[in-house]
């Protein structure tokens, strides 16, 4: 324990250590530090750590001083420009550098009173950059706390197996889940939306991007630490350990991260050879220019070691062989995520990147919209298209290249990433060694994999980036003693000032951040009017661009008691003003403008909502059941599938048919290619003349001759266009040719016409035609043909509830000859294959009536009779129940057949 100091408490040298391997490895498990409160956590633990260090007894010896570099700037602007963007402006000074902030507070907040202070931020959303300001200030302490600590190459050390070491703990547990079939992560403080994707399941982490940045950094890692491991064993695992996490790189099927890996783990076999060169021709002349004697043969002697032992050579074919194993096991998912994406028109994911960042470097040219503040942002900007690429994240540009430049602005995002570049280059050139070398090339990776992606931005891979980082600058510094450092007054102030900033935007973060508004909302609902309009004014102040708030003003006064529509319509139009593509705005002003008796405008923001969010269809349609103007519906609607929802559900009623029956010919030159229309219209025409041919004498086959009937003419003709205007509907065809000929008592040649409609599989209608058929030939005992279809049924059909639909036919037939044994199989399976069913269910109860299982009977009946609707029929059956089964004591049981005659 020399080497951690010549003075100082033992205990406090242990406590230290602790600190840093919570650093180091804990934000891994926290979901990142998404929320606030492991951000503000992290911030504390590096605080602590921190002061710490400067109160050690070592302190006073040994450092003295603090190297203030470039490192420690970059990372100090960052936090400046973030902090100087919650500084409120005049509004003068405001319009001049983000017109189009000021534009936004003063649409949403001009008309508000008491809303509309005299300055405001140049953050369109002051919360989410106060988030970004604390995680930047934590970066930042955490950086100088590492200069400060890893004033030995032990140290260094000891960071690596710290941090593979977590990241080999975390690959476990990914591991484990996966194989367990575990979504949820078992660690973090929150559940990632949409699961854990791709092959892998319940990563901890954001997404599979987030985890394959963090695994391409950390196995890195693991190959350096093999390099510097003394010990075989020791070697062996850093290389397993190393090998795992890579192989688990191509399971997040993370384009970026699988790209970066391939191309890092060359990079780092040719940085090893050629130390390994160089070392072999002028060992002693590197030894006496960088004073460097802990190494000096270090790569050569490691790779001859490697190549010599035949046990090496067969661990490295070993690994070859399981790693073309895993290639093989992800090649089709790899296949398609690197061949078949849909980001953008180009199908390029770089494309997409620079498509959603455009517009905001567009509209926010000199400062940006604000660190963070992306997310509230982008949806003024944002079209359907780049909705329907919905695997770019809105809340960032997913690229550490114009991230800045969204953020800061053109100007100051490019003076940083010119600055960055310059200290990479430099650090890069002042690495010494193929350990750090070997680090650093890591830590390049990850920043280059940044370029399309984001996992920077998270605490799970910043953390443990800039602690190895500040111990490589540290490193470097101890070899440049000839470069005075500064007194260690600058630690103090940037630990008490970052600190203290922190402390004063935590509150703001911590209460306004966009996952407590739903709650804040729920609070303020509860409360009278006067505390709702001053509650709802401050959350408004404060998310002055955050299109959910207005959506949620609005929906507050479209209540029913506090019904207000002029308001409700100046907050839907300030929501759309933010969100111009949110389908629910548009949705919500139709309810509005169907409340107040303007149908037409309805009809209009209905079309407008389902075309922006298809899901809400259904939600549209039922705005014209409830208030009932399917007239205005049939005549104004322009979407398709909308129409199409609220046809099916208008037509139930007998005046609402009337009206599409009359509208037809309208709608068919509206619509003239959509299929649906034509089908529904089909219908109705063979509906309407069913009933007509209804009054009329009947006239029925007799011995297998066909009798002359009144034909369905207006259907007929109507079918016949449908087949030349859908050619390729001939299944289509051949089953409602079906159905007109079971109308005219036609039903051998409706037989034919359903084996004609069986021929196209590919028919949406092909199950309803095998059903049909086979009960028609059920209702004509055709036995032998009903059997036959039975079974191909059987081979045929994969889902549950048509297999029950299947069994149910069949128990049909043997219920047409009092066959109940049989029957009461075939129901019993039916039930299983679709436990839903109620009709099932009623089958199977009176079939147990019938073969004598009374109480079984009874109690399925028992099960409906609290049911509102079938409970008067359930009394029903279970009064013929009992009655049957006092029929059976009193006599010695009764035949089927009479039974039967006895229930009707």
């Amino acid at each position: 324990m020399a080497e951690t100091g010549p003075s100082g408490s033992m205990v406090l040298r242990q406590i230290l250590l602790v600190m840093v391997g919570i650093l180091a490895g804990l934000p891994a498990f926290l979901i990142g530090g998404v929320h606030i409160q492991s951000q503000v956590l992290m911030l504390a633990c590096v605080g602590i750590w921190l002061l710490m260090l400067l109160l050690r007894p070592a302190a006073k010896g040994h450092p003295k001083r603090y190297v203030f570099d470039g490192w420690f700037g970059w990372l100090l602007a960052a936090c400046v420009w973030t902090a100087l963007q919650l500084v409120p402006l005049p509004p003068e000074v405001l319009s001049w550098l983000s017109p189009r902030a000021h534009e936004i507070f003063s649409r949403v907040l001009g008309d508000i009173p008491g809303a509309w202070p005299s300055m405001r931020p140049l953050s369109v959303s002051p919360p989410e950059t106060s988030m970004k300001l604390i995680r930047d200030i934590g970066v930042l302490l955490l950086f100088a706390g590492s200069v400060m600590w890893a004033h030995h190459r032990w140290h260094l050390r000891m960071l690596l197996r710290v941090m593979v070491i977590a990241s080999m703990a975390l690959s476990g547990l990914v591991l484990v889940q996966t194989l367990l079939r575990i979504e949820k992560p078992l660690m973090g403080l929150y559940t990632p939306a949409g699961g854990g994707g791709g092959l892998l399941l319940g990563s901890p982490l954001v997404n599979m991007n987030h985890l394959g940045g963090y695994l391409l950094f950390h196995s890195l890692l693991a190959f350096v630490l093999s390099l510097d491991a003394e010990d075989r064993r020791m070697r062996w695992f850093w290389v397993a350990g190393g090998t795992v996490m890579g192989g688990l790189i191509f399971l997040t099927l993370s384009r970026g991260a699988i790209v970066f890996y391939i191309l890092g783990m060359l990079a780092f076999f040719a940085l090893v050879g050629m130390d390994a060169s160089r070392r072999r021709t002028d060992s002693r002349s590197e030894g006496e220019e960088n004073g460097e004697s802990e190494e000096p043969r270090l790569a050569s002697s490691v790779w001859v070691e490697v190549w010599r032992r035949p046990s090496t050579r067969w661990a490295i074919l070993l690994g070859s062989l399981v790693f073309l194993a895993l290639a093989d096991f992800a090649s089709d998912a790899l296949y398609k995520e690197f061949q078949h994406t849909s980001l953008s028109l180009r199908e390029d994911k770089l494309g997409a990147i620079y498509e959603f960042s455009a517009p905001l470097i567009r509209d926010f040219p000199l400062v940006g919209v604000g660190r963070g503040a992306m997310g509230m942002a982008w949806h003024r900007v944002s079209s359907t298209e780049m909705i329907s690429k919905g695997r770019v994240t809105a809340t960032h540009v997913e690229s550490a290249l114009l991230q800045p430049l969204v953020d800061w602005g053109v100007l100051l995002g490019l003076l940083w990433l010119l600055w960055g570049g310059w200290l990479f280059w430099r650090t890069w050139c002042g690495a010494r060694g193929v350990v750090e070398r070997g680090a650093f090339l890591a830590v390049l990776l990850l920043f280059l994999q940044n370029w399309a992606d984001f996992n920077l931005e998270f605490f799970a891979t910043a953390f443990p980036c800039f602690l190895l980082l500040g111990a490589l600058r540290r490193q470097y510094h101890d070899r440049k003693k000839e470069r005075q450092g500064r007194s260690l007054r600058v630690v103090w102030g940037a630990l008490v000032i970052g600190l203290g900033i922190a402390a004063v935007y935590i509150p703001s973060a911590w209460s306004d951040n966009y996952q407590r508004v739903h709650e804040q909302w729920a609070i303020l609902e509860d409360r009278d009017a006067d505390e709702f309009e001053s509650g709802f004014m401050r959350l408004v102040s404060k998310r002055p661009s955050d299109y959910t708030v207005a959506l949620l003003v609005a929906r507050h006064y479209n209540q029913g008691k506090r019904w207000q529509p002029d308001k409700a319509l100046r907050w839907l139009e300030k929501a759309r003003y933010l969100n111009p593509t949110e389908g629910s705005i548009a949705l919500l002003l139709a309810y509005t403008y169907a409340r107040l008796g303007l149908y037409q405008d309805a009809c209009i923001e209905m079309d407008r909502s389902v075309e922006l969010s298809p899901h809400l269809a259904s939600n549209a349609a039922f705005l014209v059941e409830q208030f009932g103007f399917f007239r205005q519906a049939l005549q104004r609607l322009k979407h398709s599938h909308l129409l199409e929802i609220v046809v099916s559900k208008g037509i139930q009623k007998k005046e609402q048919k009337a009206l599409f029956f009359d509208a037809k010919d309208a709608l068919l030159s509206k619509f003239p290619k959509e299929f649906w229309l034509y089908r529904r219209i089909l219908d109705l025409l063979a509906e309407k003349e069913r009933q007509a041919q209804q009054k009329k004498p009947k006239k029925i086959e007799s011995k297998g001759q066909e009798v002359q009937s009144t034909p369905y003419r207006e259907s007929w003709e109507f079918l016949f266009r449908i087949r030349r205007i859908f050619p390729n509907q001939q299944g289509f065809f051949f089953f409602y040719k079906a159905r007109i000929l079971l109308a005219e008592q036609r039903p051998l040649d409706a037989i034919v016409a359903y084996e004609d409609a069986l021929r196209y599989q590919s028919n949406p209608m092909y199950w309803t035609a095998f059903f049909d058929l086979m009960s028609l030939r059920i209702s004509l005992r055709k036995e032998a043909e009903v059997r036959g279809m039975f079974a191909r049924g059987r081979r045929q059909i994969k889902e549950s509830y048509r297999l029950g639909q299947l069994f149910f036919l069949y128990s049909q037939m043997f219920l047409k000859r009092y066959a109940y044994r049989e029957a009461l199989e075939m129901l019993e399976q039916a039930s299983q294959y679709d436990s839903k069913a109620d009709g099932y269910r009623f089958a199977l109860a009176e079939v147990y009536a019938h073969v004598g299982s009374f109480q079984r009977s009874l109690g399925m009946y028992r099960r409906y009779v609290l049911d509102p609707r079938y409970a008067a029929f359930a009394k029903k059956q279970m009064l013929w129940v009992e009655q049957l089964q006092r029929a059976a004591r009193d006599t010695q049981g009764v035949s089927p057949r009479e039974a039967k005659e006895f229930q009707e």
